[in-house]
């Protein structure tokens, strides 16, 4: 598969799962963007969700969420790890169910294997 082609999978299913309204800014409800100059993020306190980054759009919201899954893909994080870093259960968050449904949507069949080991080499 392209690298490309599986950060937007994994991105259009970590959406989906998190369920926020089309308009939202921030739809795969990132907590922070320290590749944002700190004097320019903005945050938004939701409850006892906490504190979560108010991009200045959702196209800002989205691409720093593509940023952060290609981060992690390159650190050689599973899709387990992901989505156990992306929503831990100690934020009250059902990660297991998170896990299954994710891979259920991108078709990845092994949660523990590297999903750098998806990638297929780009021809030359």
């Amino acid at each position: 598969m392209k690298a490309g082609d599986l950060i937007e999978k994994l991105a259009a299913a970590i959406i989906r799962q998190e369920g926020q309204k089309p308009d939202y800014a921030n739809p795969m409800n990132l907590r922070d963007a320290p590749w944002i100059d700190a004097s320019l993020r903005q945050y938004v306190t939701r409850g006892k969700a906490g504190r979560f980054w108010l991009p200045a759009s959702r196209q800002q919201g989205i691409a720093g969420g593509l940023h952060l899954i290609a981060l992690r893909i390159a650190q050689g994080y599973s899709l387990r790890r992901l989505i156990y870093a992306w929503a831990p259960p100690e934020d009250n968050n059902n990660s297991a169910a998170y896990v299954a449904n994710v891979a259920k949507w991108t078709g990845i069949a092994d949660t523990a294997a590297p999903l750098d080991s998806l990638i297929d080499e780009p021809a030359p």
